[in-house]
């Protein structure tokens, strides 16, 4: 008997990946969608599609009948939004799939959280799962919140031994159908000649490798762990150079002082503050992109069996993908 696993945000750049390689070992997806979603070809196909709502206890129960596993990975991602907005779908939603999958006796819970949860490193001595969350980034709503949740399924696991497996994904990259990914830095740099790029750096990880490692951590993962699937530590004017590079297009690289990234920052928080303005390029946004946010995957790699980024070749896909 083939074995079913509930994926909720399934529609997303992850979760469809998640997906894939679901498809791939002979899982059967069962794939929680918003009624307006886009639905991609593979959805369609070998796929149990259930379309609702993570808020509403009724239609969480009728999708996890039946299923063995479930992997979280539905989120508010954006970035310009109250905590308040995000607390709803991040925490509350979050916590009530929890408690239902409890209830339901679900073999293992896998929490799709951030990186961000997580103190970054510099590049000889990047971050790992031994140290936890920056208090500074309770100024991000999406950073918090999901932190908060994990502190949610942390007290269920010790409290009543919740099967919970954690992974904390740094920047995602890869070809996408659809328009909300990490692929508009990509395409910033691909499509303009003057680039204009931050003093920090960042981990990036191919969505392919990612998702692998997510299904394996329905059975390698360790009940109560977290695990960082980290990816290739590189600075902005790094990363800014190999995809040009790729492109094959002459570019113009000009560096944003940190000093200039705080005056955007403060601008963009008083918007909000006395104009309640919706800005992503917060004071705590802009400081992330000034920062050293690099993080180690030993632990993925050895556990979860994470493999390499190539970065190379994962910017190739995209750009061949997206032409």
């Amino acid at each position: 008997m083939k074995t079913r696993v509930l994926v909720t945000g399934a529609s997303g750049f992850l979760g469809s990946y998640i997906v894939k390689e679901l498809q791939n070992r002979n899982f059967i997806p069962r794939a929680i969608v918003r009624d307006h979603s886009y639905i991609a070809p593979h959805l369609k196909s070998n796929c149990e599609i259930f379309k609702g709502h993570i808020t509403d206890a009724e239609f969480l129960k009728k999708a996890m009948q039946g299923c063995d596993f479930v992997i979280h990975s539905a989120a508010h991602t954006r970035q310009d939004l109250s905590l308040s907005q995000y607390q709803k779908i991040n925490v509350e939603a979050t916590s009530l799939l929890a408690r239902i999958a409890q209830e339901q006796k679900i073999e293992r819970f896998l929490f799709v959280s951030t990186a961000n949860c997580f103190t970054s490193g510099t590049l000889k001595n990047p971050g790992n799962e031994s140290k936890g969350f920056m208090p500074w980034l309770k100024q991000s709503g999406y950073a918090y919140s999901k932190h908060l949740a994990e502190q949610e399924l942390n007290q269920l696991f010790k409290t009543y031994n919740f099967p919970l497996v954690t992974v904390a994904p740094t920047f995602l990259i890869g070809p996408f159908h659809g328009k909300l990914s990490s692929g508009k830095l990509i395409q910033y740099i691909d499509k303009n000649r003057l680039l204009f790029y931050p003093s920090g750096g960042k981990s990036f990880v191919d969505v392919k490798y990612a998702a692998e490692a997510c299904v394996n951590a329905l059975e390698k993962g360790e009940i109560g762990e977290s695990y960082l699937l980290a990816g290739k530590n590189m600075t902005y004017r790094s990363f800014f150079k190999l995809v040009a590079k790729k492109s094959g297009k002459k570019k113009i690289f000009i560096p944003i002082p940190e000093f200039i990234l705080n005056g955007i920052g403060r601008f963009g928080f008083l918007l909000n503050r006395y104009l309640r303005l919706k800005v992503s390029f917060t004071y705590t946004n802009m400081k992330l992109l000034g920062l050293d946010n690099y993080f180690s995957n030993q632990k993925a790699k050895n556990h979860l069996e994470l493999k390499s980024t190539d970065i190379n070749h994962v910017v190739e896909r995209y750009l061949h993908f997206h032409s």
